[in-house]
């Protein structure tokens, strides 16, 4: 079996992963909790970030950053 990533840096990618999850949880919570949509809390919030999110995602899958 071909190791593609070594162990280290998957598990340094995933400390990253979660370090990030832990401060930016909170934070969308707080932004959502103090959110008055007529749409309601949550929805506002989430389109946006997922408006951001979605077209570097798919950028990302059809255009890796690999070269070969």
């Amino acid at each position: 079996m071909v190791q593609l990533v070594p162990a280290v840096v998957f598990g340094v990618m995933i400390l990253v992963g979660r370090t990030l999850d832990t401060i930016i949880d909170p934070t969308i919570g707080f932004m959502t909790d103090r959110c008055r949509s007529r749409r309601g809390r949550r929805i506002a919030v989430h389109a946006v970030l997922a408006g951001c999110r979605l077209p570097a995602s798919m950028a990302l899958l059809f255009f890796p950053p690999v070269h070969g």
